[in-house]
């Protein structure tokens, strides 16, 4: 029998619930629903937990991959613009701007060589006249010294794309080596007097 300040007796193999300060009196159903919800909580925290330290690997996996792709992509492209430009070579029969151009090509030191011929020639006859340096003449001259150098660069570009080579061109003592000695020096001497003339603050001839 039950009586005040006892626990009803239970069937036999069911346990006592505790309360929850951990003493001996009987839990409430809304404590037990309670600590039931709470318990539902944390499974569902660390859940959530769980799944999100497995999505970073997954995640920066991902966007390694993106980048890798990418990069792949850039590398594919350049070389079938390489294999276009040598295909298109092949075709026509004249070699490739970048071919031209490159460091070992035929292009750059022809080029720099004449335009250092033409800036010399430039200085020596309208500085006496001007008594101005060669950037001051550049300065003064803008126009007629972009519009040479162009004609200049264009007019040693168009034998090369039709495979014409300066050997090819060579008679008695305007040879091509002659040239490339002289176009080396002026721009020896065309550096020299820029720096001559840039510390004297004059003109040299």
């Amino acid at each position: 029998s039950w009586r005040p300040g006892r626990h009803p007796r239970l069937p036999p193999g069911e346990m006592q619930p505790l309360s929850p300060l951990g003493t001996n009196t009987p839990a409430s159903p809304s404590q037990i629903s309670h600590r039931i919800t709470e318990a539902k909580q944390q499974q569902t925290m660390a859940t959530t937990m769980m799944n999100a330290s497995l999505s970073k690997p997954f995640m920066a996996t991902r966007k390694t991959s993106k980048t890798a792709s990418r990069g792949n992509a850039a590398r594919i492209v350049a070389r079938a613009g390489k294999r276009t430009s040598k295909k298109e070579a092949k075709v026509t029969g004249r070699p490739a701007f970048s071919d031209l151009m490159s460091f070992s090509g035929p292009a750059p030191e022809l080029i720099n060589g004449r335009l250092a011929m033409l800036g010399m020639s430039t200085a020596i006859l309208l500085e006496p006249k001007t008594n101005e340096t060669a950037l001051a003449l550049a300065r003064d001259y803008p126009l007629t010294i972009g519009v040479l150098f162009a004609l200049f660069t264009f007019a040693t570009f168009v034998p090369l794309r039709k495979k014409e080579t300066p050997e090819s061109k060579s008679t008695g003592i305007f040879t091509a080596q002659a040239e490339l000695i002289n176009g080396r020096a002026a721009m020896i001497g065309f550096a020299s007097l820029l720096a001559v003339e840039a510390s004297k603050h004059a003109a040299f001839f």
